[in-house]
């Protein structure tokens, strides 16, 4: 059950949450406990975002240092993301020259998105790649493409890109 929490105002819908009300939650609380490093949670809704945006929890076992409970589990220290607030804007390049989605897991089902850095209706840019990644006990699908403004830039294609759309 979440305890304390800050800032509480905003986050005030997430305290006396019990975090193994969701499989996915459990699993991750109890792979970071088991293993004692910190892992991720699958996509998830936040109970304290008000715009119900995909996001996912960093979740890390704490566990007493000293005294006559050394060693014992003590609990979780968490920090809640939702993925537009950590994922936009990275670079001053990012929805001009290329856009990228991140999807939880090895796919790139709508379903997994945790983030899109486009917000208008885009068509696939002509050039693009896919890659995969491990951290947090989590797998993230990352999927890169070129914008119009990029293609116009380098209409002849170019070196950067490793695959084109047709040869993923």
């Amino acid at each position: 059950m979440i305890k304390y929490i800050a800032p509480v105002l905003p986050n005030k819908e997430a305290v006396g949450l019990d975090i193994s009300f969701e499989k996915g939650r459990r699993e991750a609380a109890n792979r970071a406990r088991e293993t004692n490093t910190p892992q991720l949670t699958p996509r998830i809704l936040l109970v304290q975002d008000a715009m119900k945006e995909p996001g996912f929890l960093l979740l890390r076992p704490l566990f007493y240092s000293s005294g006559p409970r050394d060693g014992e589990f003590r609990g979780w220290v968490y920090a809640p993301f939702v993925g537009r607030n950590l994922l936009q804007d990275l670079t001053p390049n990012q929805n001009n020259v290329y856009d990228f989605h991140v999807y939880d897991g090895d796919t790139t089902d709508p379903e997994a998105l945790i983030y899109a850095s486009q917000d208008h209706d885009h068509t696939a840019g002509k050039y693009g790649t896919t890659y995969t990644t491990e951290f947090f006990g989590r797998t993230w699908t990352v999927q890169f493409e070129s914008t119009p403004q990029f293609e116009a830039l380098f209409p002849g294609g170019t070196h950067f890109w490793r695959w084109s759309r047709g040869s993923r």
